[in-house]
């Protein structure tokens, strides 16, 4: 009779162990599944990546950009959009800058994202975050950069690329403004000495001006 009343009990004993089995199981791989689809998990988003690695297609985003340089995120990222984020950057060197900024000030960047990004990858971009940005001058009023690239990690090879690659590009904008500058003088100059020229006609013959 003792062993006939013993074997529910080892039954329910082990249908009990085998519920517990199953539901931290079951738990863990839930536990699993949620914490591979956080962001935090997620692979890192790779677009750009191709235009990055080139010379030539860098090079060419620089030759297109208003603005290069280097910074640090200062801020969180916003959404002022489903596509399109806001963010601060402080910057720390300039490598191109040919709409006027100040060097070292606080910039406000825009993003527009990619299909999927920060969903199916992990943007890069967060708080204290520092990167190569490339871009240009935003329509948008409320924004003084537009990124036409992802940023470029800071390493000493991507740093020495687009030092070269911004050089002979700086060279040639410097060289284009003191020229302008000059040719503005010598205009000034001109109009100067035709005015004098007009006041004094009747003693001294004016220069045809051409």
């Amino acid at each position: 009779m003792a062993l006939k009343g013993c074997r529910p009990r080892a039954t329910i004993l082990r249908l009990f162990l085998l519920a517990t089995l199953w539901l931290h199981s079951h738990a863990s791989a839930l536990a699993r599944r949620q914490i591979s689809a956080h962001p935090v998990f997620l692979p890192r988003c790779k677009y750009d990546e191709h235009i990055i690695k080139s010379e030539d297609k860098l090079q060419k985003q620089i030759d297109l950009a208003n603005f290069v340089f280097t910074g640090k995120v200062t801020s969180d990222i916003r959404f002022l959009d489903n596509r399109t984020i806001v963010f601060s950057v402080y910057v720390r060197r300039y490598f191109k800058n040919n709409a006027g900024l100040s060097d070292n000030q606080e910039v406000r960047v825009l993003k527009t994202l990619y299909d999927g990004e920060g969903v199916k990858c992990r943007q890069v971009l967060r708080y204290r975050y520092t990167a190569i940005f490339i871009g240009r001058k935003p329509q948008k009023l409320d924004a003084d950069v537009q990124l036409t690239i992802n940023p470029v990690p800071v390493t000493l090879t991507n740093l020495d690329r687009v030092t070269a690659a911004t050089k002979d590009k700086n060279r040639e904008f410097l060289d284009s403004s003191l020229a302008s500058q000059q040719h503005a003088r010598k205009q000034v100059v001109r109009s100067d000495l035709l005015v004098d020229c007009d006041a004094l006609s009747d003693l001294v013959q004016c220069p045809i001006e051409s």
